[in-house]
């Protein structure tokens, strides 16, 4: 009777696991490619730290953005997110400007998609005076927003850090997403799709976390 109930219970258990349990894996130089001269993280090195370089003008962002989103609720938790603005045109930088004065404010969850729609559903200029209006919709005065954007010199410092870092990672185009200072991938590798770019990245989280253990 136990030896009955041995097995009863063993194929109950056999029938409630997965029929699979190969991960899904991606190739190197295809979806994914090693970075040459990683940068020194300053997070805790038990977490795999991931940064998008991104633009609220750049329409490939935005296209992502939803993805991202859900990610974002979903990512593992060992993973820590960040994003740099890049300055690619003259008419990007208020719109950098505009993402510090967010973190500044302690609001940047909030504003990005406000500013995204600003700019790619809306087509309004990036100026401080429409920059202004898009936070104030969003219940920060404008006295608030003023004095960030144009008196707190740490925020061009940011952008400054955040060119290097790009320069440092040899970054051409966005949205590109570097994983734990030493994996890089792009919506390009990722054929397009979004969803498949959040794949990669939960894949070259993964292969962090892992070599991390090996350490």
């Amino acid at each position: 009777m136990r030896l009955f109930h041995f097995y009863l219970f063993y194929f109950i258990l056999l029938g409630c696991l997965p029929l699979t349990t190969s991960a899904e894996t991606f190739t190197l130089g295809k979806n994914y490619k090693l970075l040459l001269k990683p940068y020194p993280s300053t997070h805790n090195k038990n977490n795999v730290e991931v940064i998008e370089f991104f633009s609220f003008g750049c329409p490939a962002c935005y296209k992502i953005e939803p993805e991202l989103q859900i990610w974002l609720i979903t990512k593992p938790k060992i993973a820590i997110f960040d994003r740099v603005p890049a300055v690619f045109h003259e008419e990007w930088y208020p719109l950098a400007k505009a993402f510090y004065v967010s973190k500044n404010l302690h609001i940047a969850n909030r504003m990005v998609m406000p500013l995204f729609k600003a700019v790619q559903e809306d087509h309004l200029d990036a100026n401080k005076e429409t920059l202004a209006f898009i936070f104030q919709k969003q219940g920060i005065q404008r006295d608030n927003f003023i004095g960030v954007y144009e008196f707190s010199p740490g925020i061009d410092a940011q952008i400054a850090k955040g060119a290097e870092l790009m320069r440092q990672y040899s970054i051409i185009q966005i949205p590109t997403f570097v994983i734990d200072n030493v994996y890089q991938t792009d919506l390009a590798m990722a054929n397009g799709d979004p969803k498949e770019l959040m794949k990669i990245i939960n894949y070259l989280i993964a292969q962090a976390a892992l070599q991390k253990t090996k350490k």
